[in-house]
């Protein structure tokens, strides 16, 4: 009896324990652009309304806030020379204040801030690649209910495109080194979704921004102010409704920029497939055909979790590779669209597919996503039409045919006829009789298909040399 009773209080002490790993908390966390400690009515620069700020953060009720544009012992504006981001933090409610100085400004500093509402574990300000104006990243790690570590990130991105591309890839490149479990990064990003540079971050963060259709700088009616999220690979951050943009309505804006809340709650991923196995098979042989064509991300994302079922086996991958690098170098716009699912991507085995495409499409864009994932970057792009010249072989004949099937591009499949019929080049090499052999039964099965493949081969077939009897 004294036996059991010590395991039921064991695995009631456990229990709490089980229960926040199984539902970590919600954060929420606000980015505000408090713009130079100034306020902003229509354009016209006037004192920073401190007081209504702070009661205006503190009924947010936010766990995070980032603000950027902090002005520290600067007095400008019409505001006295005082540290703007302690005093704010003071009237909102919040005891922690981290600073990151970017540069020093009349006799004080400028930079971004991070309010919270318990203490990090440890903090550090990361400093930016420079091209135009100097910028930062503060890194705040904190222990999440589940024992998790939580990066709570806060930056303010340069104005040139290229100077924000670069300092993407600065702050991915710092997460790689110093990982953390989940990780919330918050900041006028100076640019809007579907951005070059925005484009990069979405490799491996995933976008909460709200109603990004909405602008939330005043002065150029964008959305530029943003979170990201990124969580444990089985997990993902859910927006909860209480996510928003917070318009100005009833008084003067505190700022040229709207403040954005995002509250988001981890859970676990059970985002289901748009498309089941048999649509994906009929998508990826009829795709050139389909109108309106299919969509490519969540084609993408379908495949991996046919693979993370077992459905799928990694080895009939180069009819996928053949076909998403033949979609992409005809549809350069959607590069975004599928390196966008790289966050998100269940298995090991579509990953390596992501980058083996970014490597055969080779293109600069293909390049910055490759290292946005850390992966290394070839100057010359990895095609496989150049291992077929040298050693043709059954494995590289779905290549072809994934390329063909994206485009319907007959040019595509000459390597097969070349496979099948002897190549048309001098240089290349001859195929062995395995490779000839699923050549040309490729060819046959398909033509009955595809009348652009019946027509290449019909044509092929009349050019061949007649045999003497």
């Amino acid at each position: 009896m004294r036996l059991f009773r010590r395991i039921v209080i064991a695995l009631l002490a456990l229990l709490p324990c089980l229960l926040v790993a199984e539902t970590p908390e919600s954060v929420r966390y606000v980015s505000f652009n408090i713009g130079g400690g100034a306020g902003s009515k229509y354009g016209f620069r006037q004192p920073f309304d401190l007081p209504r700020a702070g009661a205006y953060l503190k009924s947010l009720d936010a766990d995070f806030v980032a603000l950027q544009e902090v002005d520290k012992n600067v007095g400008r504006n019409g505001n006295p020379k005082r540290d703007t981001a302690a005093d704010l933090a003071k009237a909102a409610g919040y005891p922690h204040v981290l600073f990151g100085k970017a540069i020093p400004l009349r006799g004080g500093e400028y930079g971004v801030a991070l309010l919270c509402k318990k203490a990090p574990e440890h903090w550090e300000v990361v400093r930016l690649p420079v091209t135009n104006e100097p910028r930062v990243l503060i890194d705040a790690r904190f222990r999440m209910a589940d024992g998790k570590t939580l990066a709570i990130a806060a930056t303010h991105l340069d104005f040139p495109s290229e100077a924000r591309q670069r300092q993407v890839q600065a702050i991915l490149a710092h997460f790689r080194e110093k990982p953390a479990d989940r990780i919330l990064l918050a900041g006028d990003l100076n640019a809007e979704l579907g951005s070059p540079e925005l484009n990069l971050l979405s490799t491996v963060f995933v976008p909460l921004t709200p109603e990004p259709d909405q602008m939330t700088w005043l002065g150029g009616g964008k959305a530029i102010d943003h979170v990201f999220a990124r969580a444990l690979p089985g997990e993902c951050w859910q927006a909860l409704p209480s996510t928003r943009r917070l318009p100005y309505t009833d008084q003067a804006p505190l700022s040229d920029h709207m403040p954005i809340l995002v509250e988001a709650k981890v859970t676990p991923d059970v985002s289901k497939p748009k498309y089941t196995a048999k649509e994906v098979g009929i998508l990826i042989m009829e795709a050139y055909r389909k109108n309106p064509p299919p969509q490519i991300g969540d084609l993408f994302l379908s495949w991996d979790a046919l693979c993370a079922q077992g459905l799928f086996k990694p080895s009939n991958s180069a009819s996928l590779l053949g076909f998403f690098t033949a979609w992409v170098e005809t549809h350069p716009e959607s590069l975004s669209t599928l390196t966008g699912t790289a966050p998100r991507l269940k298995t090991e085995t579509f990953r390596e597919l992501l980058m083996s495409i970014l490597r055969a499409v080779g293109t600069e864009p293909a390049k910055a996503a490759l290292a946005a994932l850390g992966a290394s970057v070839s100057e010359e792009p990895q095609r496989p039409e150049t291992v077929f010249r040298k050693a043709p072989s059954p494995a590289l004949l779905d290549y072809f045919w994934g390329s063909f099937f994206a485009t319907g591009d007959a040019a595509r499949i000459a390597p097969i006829l070349d496979a099948a019929f002897g190549p048309s080049d001098a240089s290349a090499v001859k195929a062995d009789p395995v490779t000839q052999g699923a050549a040309q039964w490729s060819l046959e099965s398909l033509a009955k298909r595809h009348p652009a493949v019946h027509e290449a081969l019909t044509k092929r077939q009349k050019a061949q040399p007649k045999e003497n009897p």
